[in-house]
């Protein structure tokens, strides 16, 4: 789980160290492992909430339960806000861990809720580690993109810095899932035409301007 959370390749064999290993797991943990192995979401869905009624004080299964309705839900025909209800009692259970926040953060920007995302934003960035996967300076880009009117936002994507330019030009795909096609579009565009943006960089870049595009009623441009 590390590992996916951090977005580098997993080399865990999980069905094989779940069969030798398993039984010395807490009934909560071979849920949410299971879940991880599960072959539709529903089943998937089924033993995260299982594992949640287990141990009501960890938070590691209503993190991954609401990330994942949150992100695959609507495949379903789960509504948006469904994932937020799972995502706070994460928070709620462990408040300093990250991914409880990042993810709140996410969906309620995600929703259009202005000041329920400000405040998750706040929590994040009180409880922000030296390390972390995505910096909490990119989620105040992200939240004034979604909130703010477009001249304000521009310069403050300027003014952002390397660090954090780069930041959301790596993730440039995953502005939908924000609701900020135009900004999908506006750095896929950018980001493409750079000379030192690496081949699949720049392809990630003009597959980002197309759904972009094509999320902004625009089919030809986008194709």
């Amino acid at each position: 789980l590390v590992q996916r959370w951090s977005r580098v390749p997993t080399t865990v064999n999980l069905t094989r160290l779940l069969a030798e290993h398993g039984g010395n797991l807490s009934k909560s943990d071979s849920l949410v492992l299971a879940a991880e192995l599960a072959p539709t979401r529903a089943q998937r869905w089924a033993l995260f909430a299982s594992a949640m009624k287990e141990n009501l004080f960890e938070a590691v299964a209503p993190v991954q339960y609401g990330a994942d309705l949150m992100h695959r839900g609507p495949l379903d025909g789960i509504p948006l806000d469904s994932g937020v209800v799972f995502l706070r009692e994460a928070r709620d259970r462990e408040p300093q861990l990250a991914e409880a926040h990042d993810q709140l953060m996410w969906a309620l920007v995600r929703l259009g809720y202005r000041d329920s995302a400000a405040a998750a934003l706040r929590t994040l960035k009180a409880n922000a580690r030296a390390v972390r996967d995505v910096d909490p300076s990119v989620f105040d880009l992200i939240w004034a993109m979604r909130f703010l009117p477009v001249d304000s936002v521009l310069p403050r994507l300027q003014a952002a810095g390397d660090g954090a330019q780069t930041q959301i030009a790596q993730r440039v795909r995953l502005a939908l899932s924000f609701d900020l096609a135009r900004y999908q579009v506006l750095i896929g565009g950018q980001l493409a035409a750079r000379s030192d943006a690496s081949v699949g960089m720049q392809a990630h870049a003009r597959i980002a301007r197309g759904l972009g595009l094509l999320a902004l009623g625009q089919p030809g441009a986008g194709l």
